[in-house]
């Protein structure tokens, strides 16, 4: 991890730039009240899974704001736990999809993401649940601009319960193609199933 902060408090970075980490970008956790606040964050030397621009792990009343995060799968993760934190005004883009990824480990609750410009968001669900979390003010524009692919917008997949979604923008305009809903898939990398998991 290019920068990495394990069980701090009142912490912050302002103004990195990071390019091609091999695997996360910024890294925080077991932390307390942290900011990482207009970094750019872009490009990953290899593909394929534990990689984030980044990533929460145990954290809370934490704020990302004022970011750049591109060409990083996702560029936002939120895992184990993390509660009360705010993902704010990013700008995040990948070729993947699951661009701004609210769970991939269990239960992170009460945390808002706010004017964020990403083609999509994602609880995965993949090992376990979340709640109560809030979008608003977001768009999620579903293309992804380094493809011209369209992508799902909103995907909210096993155990996701109670989000809430407040004056966001889904889509572009003259543009068609997937559905911006996806819900209640079994888990983002399970694409061999028969019905959806509640």
């Amino acid at each position: 991890f290019p920068i990495m902060f394990q069980q701090c408090f009142g912490s912050w970075i302002s103004s990195i730039k990071i390019v091609n980490t091999q695997n996360y970008g910024v890294f925080f956790t077991d932390s307390l009240n942290c900011e990482a606040r207009k970094c750019v964050i872009r490009d990953r030397k290899v593909g394929g899974s534990n990689g984030a621009g980044v990533l929460l792990g145990h954290v809370g009343n934490s704020l990302i704001e004022d970011n750049i995060i591109i060409g990083i799968f996702p560029a936002v993760e939120v895992n184990t736990s993390s509660t009360g934190n705010v993902v704010a005004y990013n700008v995040l883009e990948n070729s993947v999809g699951g661009t701004l990824n609210t769970n991939h480990a269990p239960h992170n609750s009460f945390n808002l993401y706010e004017g964020n410009i990403t083609p999509n968001m994602q609880a995965d669900g993949y090992f376990g649940s979340a709640s109560d979390d809030t979008f608003f003010r977001n768009w999620m524009h579903g293309t992804d601009k380094t493809l011209t692919l369209r992508t799902f917008m909103t995907s909210l997949n096993r155990f996701t319960r109670n989000y809430s979604f407040v004056g966001n923008i889904f889509g572009e305009a003259g543009t068609t193609g997937t559905s911006p809903y996806s819900f209640g898939n079994p888990n983002m990398g399970n694409s061999m199933y028969n019905n959806t998991a509640r």
